[in-house]
């Protein structure tokens, strides 16, 4: 079963060990930085997948942690006002 819910505290450890990857990040210059640390992972969980009317949820399948999908606004020039819809997913479940 797929489930989409909130980020919890108790997610940033995994959330650093999937998402500190190269292939993860390169297309998601705006949003996600490499390498992704636990510092990344804390603010994500605590203040980024909210920030700025941002919707970020979790995906679970059959209770494990494999993605997220998110609506971003980008506020930082020169791309002001520009929502990214972005699914990331572990590697073990895209090619």
């Amino acid at each position: 079963m797929i489930e989409l819910r909130e980020y919890k505290k108790s997610d940033t450890d995994i959330l650093v060990l999937l998402a500190n990857n190269k292939r993860v990040s390169r297309y998601l210059v705006y949003t996600f930085p490499y390498p992704y640390t636990r510092r990344n992972a804390d603010w994500r969980i605590a203040v980024g997948a909210k920030e700025n009317g941002a919707l970020n949820k979790v995906i679970e399948y059959h209770g494990e942690f494999v993605g997220s999908v998110g609506n971003y606004i980008v506020t930082q020039p020169p791309h002001m006002h520009i929502s990214d819809i972005v699914v990331r997913l572990t590697r073990k479940y895209y090619p």
